[in-house]
């Protein structure tokens, strides 16, 4: 068929070089021509086949024949329309002066480049990303957060360096490519590890998983070895149990309709020393924190559940506070394309901590109910979702710990990117309307 088709290709050429300089050709030589574009074409395909291979797995792909080089080329957008609401009598200080806000936001662009280098045990992770808000200022405007590499060192155990996200809470490590709503919870943006530049260990068998850092502490990606918002020293360690189903079950929080059972029950601590004043968490003098936290996810025939708790113990020369919070989060999943999800979140702070004002409230309670709908699972998603504040929020401004230095897109735990702006009254809600391209 190949050869058929080439030589009607052929044939083609040969009348258009007839027509133009009105020569005409012979049958051997329009024999030879073919025989020439045959074996240019059969050239051309074995050096495809002995040279490399190209395609889609998960990615698109190029690499080395022998698997030794490869790179996956993976994407991500997210764009919203959002909506908030406040009272307009009780707007925090210094926030936008306006009881109704709203608009479109590119919440993210991201580009990653994974694969491997050298053997497949080396491997690699680059990831590009934008959130659009930094148009002011160009330089700004795509930055690096996955900046790592790791080697497999066989029976299950790796070893990783570089700028990644040492294990802590669970809702962060998975990928907001896979949240449920709109956003991860206030909670965890308040306590979240963010990225971190380290080292580590990570031991994968059966059903269980364990990672065990060794880093500059919570959020100090890209920053310097004498930044002062680095730690002296932080350690991290999670361990994780699967006893149902597969650990790509438990990437996101959802199953459909027949899908089979998949739990997990996770745990983690931290601990950061503060050697210097740590004025970019906010802190006036050198601190010590200690977190840990608990978490537990199941999902099975259309239904999930996910829920976490977490304690963090901030101690200082002139202080010594305790903030903690938890998350429950449902849903159901009726059919391939339709889910409904609720979720409840709190943060309990102590007034101690000088950025909390106790003529607000300390204790703070948030709930999310939405709607999904998958047109090609999660890589083309509409999340509709609304977010309420049933207390005052204003607190979550100013409130301080090490573990939120860059937490949210103003620097707290309240931010743009979750809708929420600041109120000294409860009530204060938003509407996410999202679609998600991911390829």
């Amino acid at each position: 068929m190949t050869k058929i088709a080439l030589m009607l290709l052929a044939g083609a050429t040969v009348s258009t070089a007839a027509l133009a300089d009105n020569t005409a050709m012979t049958r051997d030589e329009v024999r030879g021509m073919v025989s020439e574009m045959l074996a240019d074409a059969q050239t051309r395909s074995s050096l495809l086949q002995g040279g490399g291979m190209v395609g889609y797995d998960k990615g698109f792909m190029v690499g080395s024949a022998d698997g030794n080089w490869k790179l996956v080329f993976n994407g991500l957008i997210q764009f919203r329309y959002m909506v908030n609401m406040r009272d307009d009598d009780e707007l925090a200080a210094g926030t936008v002066d306006d009881d109704l806000v709203n608009g479109f936001q590119m919440r993210k662009s991201r580009v990653v480049l994974s694969g491997n280098a050298v053997n497949p045990n080396l491997t690699y992770k680059i990831a590009f990303e934008t959130n659009g808000l930094n148009a002011a200022d160009e330089d700004q405007n795509w930055f690096t957060n996955d900046l790592m590499f790791a080697y497999n060192l066989q029976n299950g155990w790796k070893i990783r360096a570089g700028q990644y996200k040492v294990g802590f809470l669970r809702e962060e490590l998975n990928s907001e490519m896979y949240t449920m709503a709109a956003e991860r919870s206030i909670m965890n943006n308040f306590f979240n590890q963010g990225r971190s530049d380290a080292v580590g260990f990570t031991y994968e068998r059966d059903n269980w998983r364990w990672s065990f850092d060794f880093s500059d502490g919570f959020n100090t990606a890209g920053t310097d070895f004498n930044n002062p918002a680095e730690s002296e020293y932080a350690f991290t360690g999670r361990g994780e149990w699967k006893w149902a189903g597969s650990w790509e079950q438990l990437m996101d929080y959802t199953s459909k309709p027949g899908d089979a059972n998949a739990g997990s029950l996770g745990f983690a601590a931290h601990w950061q020393s503060d050697t210097q004043p740590n004025t970019a968490a906010g802190n006036s003098d050198a601190a010590d924190l200690w977190a840990v936290t608990v978490d537990a996810q199941w999902e099975g025939n259309g239904w999930g559940l996910f829920g976490a708790f977490v304690y963090t113990d901030i101690e200082t020369a002139a202080d010594d506070f305790n903030h903690m919070g938890g998350v429950l989060q449902a849903s159901y999943r009726w059919n391939e394309t339709s889910e409904i999800f609720v979720r409840w979140d709190g943060i309990i702070l102590d007034d101690e901590d000088g950025g909390v004002d106790p003529a607000i409230d300390e204790d703070v309670h948030f709930v999310t109910a939405g709607y999904n709908h998958y047109f090609a699972g999660h890589n083309a998603k509409f999340t509709l979702d609304v977010i309420y504040s049933l207390t005052e929020t204003a607190n979550l401004l100013t409130a301080t710990t090490s573990a939120n230095t860059n937490a949210g897109l103003n620097g707290s735990s309240l931010a743009t990117s979750n809708g929420l702006l600041g109120s000294t009254d409860s009530g204060e809600f938003a509407v996410r309307a999202q679609f998600q391209l991911a390829f």
